[in-house]
This record gives structure tokens, sequence and C-alpha cells, in this order.
């Protein structure tokens, strides 16, 4: 079971971190591609473990779940970062501390890193 919960996950992930990076291009945020899928994996493998099964199985796993979560944690991230991308400053408006805003989005992922790590272990440990 771990293994396919592990191989959903990815392969989910991984689609969607293509589609994110990929539309993220334009705006020249600081993405990288295994920021995105390390954050879009665990959301996805945690959400996948945590919701009721539902949907077709494949070797006894239902995969739904962590489609499911897959999108979510791409509507997510699209919609934390999407206002934070870099443009010119203008006279109207003043230049953008750029080392507040990248200390906010590391501690924003640090947070989500550990929290779902936790919920991973703790799905399996205690809950098996």
């Amino acid at each position: 079971m771990l293994v396919y919960h592990c191989l959903f996950a990815s392969l989910f992930a991984y689609v969607s971190s293509i589609i994110l990076v990929k539309g993220f291009k334009r705006l020249r945020l600081w993405i990288n591609f295994k920021v995105f899928f390390l954050m879009i994996f665990l959301f996805t493998w945690a959400g996948g473990i945590w919701l009721v099964p539902f949907g077709p199985d494949i070797k006894g796993v239902p995969f739904m779940p962590f489609l499911a979560a897959s999108l979510f944690a791409a509507l997510v991230l699209s919609v934390s970062l999407s206002s934070f991308y870099l443009t010119r400053p203008s006279k109207r408006r003043p230049e953008v501390k750029f080392i507040e805003i990248e200390n906010a989005l590391y501690a924003f992922f640090w947070t989500l890193i550990i929290f779902f790590a936790v919920a991973i272990i703790a799905r399996y440990t205690l809950f098996a």
C-alpha cells in the first residue's frame, strides 16, 4: 500500500508541478520545479491517505483522493503565489522589499513541509 500511495502521489504531483511551473514562467517568479514538486508531492500524499477513499481502485488503492489532493494543492499554491511576481518599480508604486517577501515564502514553505511530513507519519504509525 505504501508503495502505491507514494507512486500515485508522485505521478499526480509531477503533472501538477509541470503545469504550474510552465504557467508561472511568464510572471518571472523564483519558481523552482523541485520546490513545487516537493510541496505538491507531500500535500498530495497526505491528502490522498487522509481523504475518504472513493473512485476506482488500482491494485486495491483508490487513486481519486490523490488526484483530488493534487488538484487542490496546485490551486492553493497558484493562488498563494500569484501575487508574488517581480515587476519593475514605478513612480506611483515604490519598490517592494523583496527580502521580506522571500522570508515570508520560505517560512510558508517550511511550515507546510513540516506539517505534511507529520501528517503522513501520523497516518501510517498512529492510525494504521
